[in-house]
């Protein structure tokens, strides 16, 4: 049961209004978890700006969804995991690639998300140094 509903573009604030229309022109729709934080237009700015600086970081668009697709399936998150299927679908991610990063298999970035979330962000010095050599 959904306990703060979703708006929709025009039933939110004219602030939020302006993020939400954006959001649409770049995905093509407007995700739930967008629609849910448009109750607050500040919230929802911060996500959206976080979501874009994450995005010029070193990781590539395939690399974020496997540790998004991992983190999802790790934390058994319903939501997540098939809202980033299907952007992992959209960067390029074949079906094989998704079902391995579920499992924290199938490359590095998905079994070092895995160790951390299994150790709650407590890994090695020599476990990060393992999880750099092997890419």
């Amino acid at each position: 049961m959904t306990r703060i509903a979703a708006l929709t573009i025009d039933q939110a604030t004219p602030a939020a209004q302006t993020l939400l229309t954006g959001a649409k022109a770049k995905l093509g729709m407007v995700p739930n978890l967008f629609s849910t934080l448009a109750h607050s237009p500040a919230a929802l700015a911060g996500y959206l700006q976080l979501n874009d600086a994450l995005q010029q970081g070193a990781l590539s668009a395939k690399d974020r969804e496997i540790v998004s697709i991992a983190a999802a399936q790790f934390n058994g998150c319903g939501y997540c995991l098939s809202a980033h299927t299907l952007m992992g679908k959209g960067a390029g991610l074949p079906a094989d690639a998704i079902a391995a990063a579920r499992q924290g298999q199938g490359s590095a970035v998905a079994a070092l998300t895995h160790q951390v979330l299994r150790a709650r962000g407590q890994i090695s010095d020599g476990e990060l140094a393992a999880a750099r050599d092997a890419g």
